[in-house]
């Protein structure tokens, strides 16, 4: 694969890509809501769980819409508009320790793809430059991800549309990797993903060569990759 080998950068996508979650949004979610209950004055499980899952449906669909990103902080604000916090002061501290209990629901389902270490291995040893390009509304989420799997150190930037404000495909979360990453070149970039309405879209609008990683055999006629596979294992340097 030329198109590949000529590459030096590759942008890495992680959900469905690296990793999957073994249980739909739905479920992992409300199971996300009630552990973080402990820090708001409730009284009914029932009505908080979805309560804030409603809430957490508008935040992201709103995503979705405007390709804005919303951060964990905002979610919490406006969970709070309706619960009270127990601790009126919500310090950053306290953020990150609401945050830990959030993500651990989703992080305790989240597996490893098997084709995924001898991917990233592989990569490495070609002296390719390894970056990660994902939505993700918390960050912390992303770290912890990175680090449950030892992929941290394997990655010379890390980029989370949480961290952005911008959600792929917009043109402005590629910009952001594009003035940030050090010796950025769109010619000798590509990037890797699961989905093509934002994966490839991405790479589309920003004029970079895309993999579309097709896991699950699905039809796509609306955006047009430089490559098509079906596992990490049928890319070829």
């Amino acid at each position: 694969m030329k198109e590949v080998t000529d590459c030096q950068i590759f942008l890495i996508d992680i959900g469905d890509t690296l990793v999957h979650i073994q249980e739909p949004f739905e479920i992992y979610t409300r199971q996300a809501i009630r552990n973080i209950e402990q820090f708001f004055e409730s009284d009914d499980t029932s009505r908080f769980v979805e309560t804030v899952f409603n809430v957490r449906q508008q935040i992201r669909a709103e995503a979705h819409r405007s390709l804005r990103e919303f951060s964990f902080s905002f979610f919490i604000e406006e969970v709070s508009r309706i619960f009270s916090p127990k601790y009126h002061n919500l310090t950053p501290d306290r953020l990150q320790e609401i945050e830990n209990a959030y993500i651990r629901a989703e992080l305790n389902i989240t597996r490893i793809f098997p084709d995924t270490p001898d991917f990233l291995r592989q990569l490495q040893a070609q002296g390719k430059q390894m970056v990660i390009a994902t939505n993700n509304f918390s960050s912390l989420h992303v770290y912890q991800l990175l680090e449950k799997f030892a992929l941290t150190d394997l990655f010379q930037g890390i980029y989370i549309s949480g961290e952005i404000g911008w959600r792929k495909p917009h043109p402005k979360f590629l910009t952001h990797i594009a003035d940030n990453f050090p010796g950025f070149n769109r010619e000798k970039a590509i990037i890797i993903g699961d989905k093509p309405e934002m994966d490839v879209a991405l790479a589309n609008n920003g004029k970079i060569k895309s993999i579309w990683l097709n896991r699950k055999n699905i039809q796509n006629v609306s955006f047009i990759p430089t490559i098509e596979v079906h596992s990490l294992s049928d890319i070829k340097f």
